[in-house]
């Protein structure tokens, strides 16, 4: 947090002082506050959790605490559709959309990207009919009613009312009963090498849950040559499937990529703090990006300013 005054120089932070000094820090006139003031104050302000009060602060502090973490799932102002306006300067040429969904994603991607070929792939067929609808007469979207995984075969997904979206392998009971509808799944490996593919631009990923067999079914080609930039979604869904956050940057380190979490107006690349892994996980969500080392100017290029 910065220097702070002395415990000598005053008493311990009242907590509407700690509220008057951060907007005042806020406007630059006062120094940062110690972090270990902050947490004083904090239990210091706490009440009994029946007291109507305590339960309006600790709503108004978790939402802040979400925005500030930016778990936001509108693309347009959470980072999404800003990370492809810079991509789209390196004038990418292949394109992979994981978990394409109804394909507002690719369309974006289509009129950003060019030249590009964007590959699509969509698991639940009814969704994908509304994918093809929606992207009709984009001849370089390139969808497929298939999804991909760590092997070949027919699944059942789950597929809920409430949106399309929360379509997954996996079970995601607090969208209510799901229906169970039949899909097929492959490798990414395979598909590249029947393609001839040599080289991947940038790959989104939004499977629900199923990132972790996505990535496994790319084999050889999850590399720092083949592949520049991924994106994933990471949220609610991994406490259901046990792969966490900790497991991505150990599979990214391993590939030679950097790994951060995406913002606004940029990408916080950061090692995992396993000293602090609680709040990791506490406030996941909902994009990560990992960028091949062997593109520094990719890197430089993302990061948060």
């Amino acid at each position: 947090m910065g220097s702070h005054r002395g415990r000598d120089d005053r008493q311990m932070i009242t907590p509407k002082q700690l509220l008057y000094d951060i907007v005042k820090n806020t406007l630059g006139d006062v120094q940062p506050i110690a972090k270990e003031e902050i947490l004083k104050a904090a239990n210091a302000l706490f009440c009994e959790r029946n007291d109507w009060g305590s339960k309006a602060l600790m709503i108004f502090c978790d939402t802040y605490a979400k925005r500030y973490h930016n778990m936001n799932y509108d693309p347009a102002s959470n980072g999404e559709y800003w990370i492809l306006q810079q991509i789209a300067t390196a004038s990418p040429q292949v394109i992979f959309d994981v978990g394409a969904n109804e394909g507002n994603w690719s369309l974006v991607a289509s009129k950003l990207f060019r030249t590009a070929t964007i590959h699509a792939f969509e698991l639940v067929p009814t969704t994908f009919e509304k994918f093809s609808a929606l992207t009709a007469g984009r001849e370089r979207i390139v969808g497929h009613n298939v999804g991909l995984a760590d092997e070949a075969k027919a699944v059942e997904v789950n597929v809920y009312a409430a949106s399309t979206g929360y379509s997954s392998l996996f079970a995601y009971p607090q969208h209510g009963l799901a229906t169970k509808v039949s899909a097929q799944t492959r490798r990414a490996d395979t598909y590249i090498a029947e393609k001839n593919i040599t080289h991947i631009d940038f790959l989104k990923i939004d499977t629900e849950g199923a990132e972790p067999l996505v990535l496994k079914g790319f084999g050889s080609y999850l590399s720092d040559d083949f592949i520049d930039v991924i994106q994933f979604e990471y949220g609610t869904m991994n406490s259901r499937t046990q792969f966490f956050l900790q497991d991505f940057y150990h599979l990214f380190h391993a590939k030679n990529f950097s790994l951060g979490k995406l913002y606004p107006h940029g990408v916080e690349f950061t090692p995992y703090d396993t000293t602090d892994a609680a709040m990791y996980d506490a406030y996941f969500g909902p994009n990560y990006i990992a960028v091949s080392n062997k593109r520094p100017d990719l890197i430089e290029r993302l990061k948060a300013k």
